[in-house]
């Protein structure tokens, strides 16, 4: 698939023609000043494929909208903000991720209801998001956020299973999916399934987090388990750039967690949020790290903790 501003290619998948229900994939490449030109310059916008599922024919303004590969979470309010933009007063709502949900969420561009106080409050797009401490933090997504696309090594398979997933907009899943193999000179390579989604790799893992016991030296890594009913374990890898810049799998699970009790040479000190998601061809994985002490070895270098799937 080429560049859809430099060619007018995209594919269409058809989910209801009858009510106009069609799902859009598209490849952009910044070939435009409008991929080009951001509203805030701190913001990202980035290459890859872009998932737009149109929902009829038109007579809003969210008849047509973008799936973002980051994917479908739920939100809630605890707090209101003045907003700083406008003059007379006006209290915006301070949006909180809380767990992945891939059918009844909202995407971090999407607008999201929400609720004050038991009152319902209408829709409202993200201005402001709670950090880890609580404390409000502007965040405008829905002006690129580096995350809508989806590309190698982030999010590279949409599906029935995935997040989000090719659901249409009554929540009812459609057989539609894709998976990026690559890209050549801006040009993707997909696989492209109808009805035959299971045929291709499994979706990225979802909400994963982790324990840690620096104490008694071991931490361990929970995720949600794939929908996929193909999916048979999930393989675990371990990376420690002291000594070795490579990956070493430390084991496999047909559970959702595993305990990492690292070895003789390095002990767990502390961790750290969850960071880069990456993806194989074949498979699936996401990346965590942990600082570790390692002996004769500097104690500011990174781990990194990665688990996968395959199918």
């Amino acid at each position: 698939m080429p560049d859809y501003i430099t060619t007018g290619i995209a594919y269409r998948f058809v989910v209801d023609a009858a009510s106009s229900q069609y799902i859009y994939i598209e490849n952009h490449q910044s070939q435009s000043i409008w991929e080009t030109t951001k509203a805030y310059p701190n913001r990202i916008i980035e290459n890859g494929i872009y998932v737009l599922r149109q929902d009829g024919a038109g007579g809003d303004n969210k008849f047509m909208r973008c799936l973002a590969a980051d994917g479908r979470y739920n939100w809630t309010v605890n707090q209101r903000i003045q907003s700083p933009w406008n003059t007379q007063p006006q209290l915006l709502p301070v949006f909180k991720m809380l767990n992945p949900d891939r059918v009844n969420g909202y995407t971090d561009i999407d607008w999201i209801p929400w609720w004050w106080n038991g009152a319902y409050q209408g829709e409202a797009a993200i201005h402001f998001i709670e950090d880890a401490n609580g404390n409000p933090v502007i965040d405008i997504p829905n002006m690129g956020d580096g995350t809508d696309a989806f590309r190698m090594d982030y999010n590279q398979m949409f599906s029935p299973y995935s997040n989000p997933n090719s659901q249409d907009k009554n929540k009812t899943a459609t057989p539609f999916g894709f998976n990026i193999n690559g890209f050549n000179s801006g040009v993707a390579s997909l696989d492209i399934y109808v009805g035959t989604s299971l045929d291709g790799p499994p979706s990225k893992p979802q909400y994963p987090r982790l324990l840690g016991s620096p104490k008694f030296g071991w931490v361990e890594v929970r995720w949600d388990g794939n929908l996929e009913s193909d999916v048979n374990l999930y393989e675990v890898s371990r990376k420690v750039p002291e000594y070795g810049n490579y990956w070493s799998v430390i084991g496999t699970t047909t559970n959702t967690y595993f305990r990492d009790t690292g070895n003789a040479l390095c002990t767990w000190r502390r961790s750290c949020n969850p960071t880069i998601p990456r993806e194989g061809k074949r498979y699936t994985k996401q990346i965590f790290c942990l600082q570790r002490y390692c002996a004769g070895k500097s104690r500011t270098p990174w781990q990194r903790i990665c688990y996968f799937n395959r199918g």
